[in-house]
């Protein structure tokens, strides 16, 4: 049975690097998604041999909306995906591209709802929550290199700060009222990633 939900909770949501995810340990990680409950699935390191599947994951309840499903699977097993089972709104699909990335027009015509560029993969989107719209965030930082100084690590940071200006910006335009960020920090090195 899922865990009982706080009565003053409005949503759950599950963040999880799926990395390693085999075959023989699929059912029972399929029946942990289940049990969560959860209305926001933000997940990383999906497998390629899984992305037609993910979709079966998610538990089924006639309740809530349809799941959407957003961000690029299986991309070199290391996507950032999001899985929502709350509304969302249509308008959305127009004004993200443009409010995350205003420079980038090629970006928005081939990524239209993407938070990644070549070195972030991600994905954002926009769900309604009690009348207000959360734009929620899903990312993989690049991984490994435990050295603080090191370049993998300044590439993170680069990172972590791309990702925090396009949340600044969409807050500063109105037209999400919160924003919600999640993923794999590969915090290796040090907590700077998160702490931006």
């Amino acid at each position: 049975d899922p865990p009982a939900r706080n009565p003053a909770t409005s949503f759950r949501a599950v963040v999880w690097n799926v990395n390693g995810l085999t075959a023989a340990r699929r059912d029972a990680v399929i029946r942990i998604f289940r049990a969560l409950d959860a209305d926001l699935l933000l997940l990383s390191q999906v497998p390629p041999f899984e992305s037609r599947n993910a979709e079966s994951w998610l538990p089924s309840d006639e309740r809530r909306p349809p799941w959407q499903m957003f961000g690029a699977l299986g991309v070199r097993g290391t996507a950032a995906t999001a899985f929502a089972g709350l509304p969302y709104p249509k308008e959305a699909s127009e004004r993200l591209p443009s409010l995350l990335f205003p420079s980038a027009p090629r970006q928005q015509d081939t990524r239209r709802t993407g938070l990644a560029n070549a070195t972030i993969p991600g994905s954002a989107h926009m769900v309604v929550l009690g009348g207000r719209r959360i734009l929620v965030a899903t990312l993989h930082l690049y991984p490994s290199g435990g050295n603080p100084e090191g370049p993998r690590e300044r590439q993170r940071v680069i990172e972590a700060q791309a990702i925090h200006a396009a949340m600044q910006r969409q807050l500063a335009s109105g037209f999400a009222q919160a924003v919600l960020v999640g993923g794999d920090f590969n915090t290796v090195a040090t907590r700077e990633p998160v702490d931006i």
